[in-house]
């Protein structure tokens, strides 16, 4: 099968983000592919939102994400 990005012949597998077919190369590579930084941002967002009207633990507990990481989001 021919990979969705750079053409090349290979075994693909689907990219959860933008759901195209992509070659271990590229999928491994280029982790900052834009499709990748919307959902992050929305994600981020939410977070920011819920700040306010929820402690840390839960916020890191509804999104599987550290405290430690959700304190860097909104601080």
């Amino acid at each position: 099968m021919t990979c969705q990005r750079c053409g090349v012949e290979a075994e693909l597998g689907e990219c959860p983000f933008c759901h195209r077919d992509l070659c271990l190369r590229c999928y491994d590579l280029d982790q900052d592919y834009p499709c990748r930084l919307a959902p992050l941002e929305q994600r981020d967002d939410a977070i920011r939102a819920l700040r306010g009207s929820m402690e840390v633990s839960e916020i890191a507990e509804r999104f599987n994400l550290s405290p430690r990481r959700v304190y860097g989001i909104v601080g």
